[in-house]
């Protein structure tokens, strides 16, 4: 509540102390805000006039020098003039600050309308924002009647009639106030008998006088809310205390700003590991689950070998043909009516052989997805322990650089860690070779892609300018031509080059190159390398 009615009227009452200070400086270094430097007693203070929609607020912070880059000078009729008095608005959020010849407001409104303004004769003559709009203009304050306790309407809150009523008591100290008196704060005001309004408003008014008189203010904080009251308040618990309302305020703001930072890191890195620990669940369900795969690679092979034990196996326009199995049931097996039995055949021995070879890469990938998942698991429950925004946050700078944990690239990507130094990144669609080659893509990086097929494009990155050793470019080349419709060759060409020799040509269509130079070579498409 650091701009409550009654916690301005302390702000007020603190600046006041600062008669006879001089404006040695103002200037600003944020949006909304507005630092004042005074020489007071032969000492230098600064106050912090923010405006802004979350954190407005009359602060003081230790004496620091002004940034060299991104100030602005801000009122210089203020300059050496000195401070007579401050007062707080009786009926509104407005703190001035009487000079000699001048005053300055600050206009501690909700909702981004705040403003800080110089007045002359009650005529603004400088002013933080609207500049264009407010200078020249008398300083209007709207005036409005709030509506008394006994006059809300019958179906509101009594802890909303109370707290929006004519004595400013706020939604905070008005649920103290029911607190106090033994009433429930969310039945209706209309539900309300006299007695009870009655006590409410006395109650009320002794906690307003107790608020103007204290000279201890609280830092109180209840889950991630971090509160400054004037008074302790059921249901939160007191952080800490201070004597001095604008160190107070200063001191709240940060806690506070560290608490949205921490709630915003948090959320963001649970919603990310938990979506990633759900990714690699299915992928682990679904290597432990290979037996419908290996009964597939058995049922091609099967098929394959009655094909070609018919009589004529070079017969062709077939969509079907019955056949007994080697244990006598009927089977009924589809073909491709343009190719003869034995093409047929041909073609269901590849698929049986890309049916193993998969099942075997997944076998061979599973302890990695599960130490993978463990991992995950383990950072989620010590993110959700974390209070720390600051571990938090390195936390999220580790993921993005640790290639071993998800992030935005892992995402978009397949994405092959090779050895230690290479790692390789294929693309999954038209438009997303684009991305990986034109956005994602370094120059020196080296990129591949199965000749005279449709495929994903790869982008082998590490090592710096230096080629590749053969190994690592027969790993790369092999993962680029089973992400390709090469997919179930024996053996197919691969060109790679450097990225700075790749070129997408105006108006080409999306996943279309040309290359200015490019290196062939020969490789069986497979995946030997480690899925990220």
């Amino acid at each position: 509540m650091i701009r409550h009615h009654l916690t301005l009227e302390h702000v007020a009452s603190a600046i006041a102390n600062l008669r006879g200070a001089m404006v040695a400086d103002a200037y600003s270094q944020e949006k909304y805000q507005c630092i004042l430097t005074l020489i007071h007693d032969m000492t230098e203070r600064t106050l912090v006039i923010g405006v802004d929609p979350a954190y407005g607020c009359i602060a003081e912070r230790p004496t620091t020098q002004r940034a060299r880059r991104n100030t602005i000078d801000l009122f210089p009729a203020l300059m050496e003039r000195h401070v007579a008095t401050a007062t707080k608005h009786p009926d509104d959020r407005i703190v001035t600050l009487w000079f000699e010849d001048c005053q300055l407001h600050a206009l501690l409104y909700g909702g981004g309308s705040g403003n800080i303004v110089v007045t002359k004769d009650g005529i603004v003559v400088d002013a933080l924002r609207k500049k264009n709009e407010v200078i020249g203009q008398p300083l209007n304050i709207t005036h409005y009647a709030p509506v008394s306790l006994v006059d809300a309407v019958p179906t509101t809150t009594v802890a909303r009639a109370l707290g929006a009523s004519d004595i400013h008591l706020g939604m905070q100290y008005a649920r103290e106030v029911c607190f106090r008196c033994g009433i429930d704060a969310d039945i209706r005001i209309g539900d309300l008998d006299q007695d009870s309004a009655k006590r409410l408003r006395a109650e009320a008014d002794h906690l307003i006088a107790e608020a103007r008189r204290t000279t201890t203010f609280h830092i109180l904080e209840r889950h991630d809310d971090i509160l400054l009251s004037l008074l302790p308040l059921n249901g939160y618990t007191i952080v800490d205390t201070d004597h001095d309302i604008l160190s107070a305020i200063r001191r709240v703001t940060g806690m506070r700003r560290s608490a949205v930072r921490r709630v915003s890191a948090r959320t963001v890195l649970e919603r990310d590991l938990t979506k990633t620990a759900a990714r690699l669940r299915r992928s682990i369900d679904g290597m432990q689950g290979d037996a419908a795969t290996q009964d597939r690679a058995s049922t091609y092979r099967l098929w394959a070998d009655l094909l070609l034990s018919t009589s004529d196996p070079t017969q062709t326009g077939l969509t079907t043909i019955d056949l007994q199995g080697w244990d006598g049931e009927p089977l009924t097996i589809p073909l491709d009516d343009r190719k003869t039995l034995v093409e047929n055949a041909t073609m269901l021995y590849a698929k049986a052989k890309a049916s193993d070879e998969a099942a075997r890469v997944r076998a061979a990938r599973l302890p990695n997805f599960e130490q993978r998942l463990q991992s995950v698991e383990r950072m989620l429950d010590h993110v959700r322990q974390t209070e720390d925004p600051d571990e938090l946050e390195r936390i999220q700078r580790s993921m993005k650089n640790d290639q071993g944990m998800p992030d935005d690239v892992s995402a978009k990507y397949r994405v092959f860690r090779l050895d230690d130094v290479y790692t390789l990144y294929v693309g999954k669609s038209a438009a997303n070779n684009d991305e990986l080659t034109m956005r994602f893509a370094k120059q020196n990086d080296w990129w591949f892609h199965a000749r005279g097929v449709s495929g994903s494009h790869a982008i082998l990155r590490g090592g710096g300018s230096e080629k590749p050793p053969k190994q690592i470019l027969e790993q790369a080349a092999a993962i680029a031509a089973y992400y390709s419709h090469a997919r179930n060759a024996s053996y197919t060409p691969v060109v790679y080059t450097q990225r700075k020799y790749v070129r997408k040509p105006k108006g080409a269509n999306v996943g279309a190159v040309t290359l200015e130079r490019e290196t062939v070579i020969m490789v069986r498409p497979s995946i030997p390398g480690e899925e990220l």
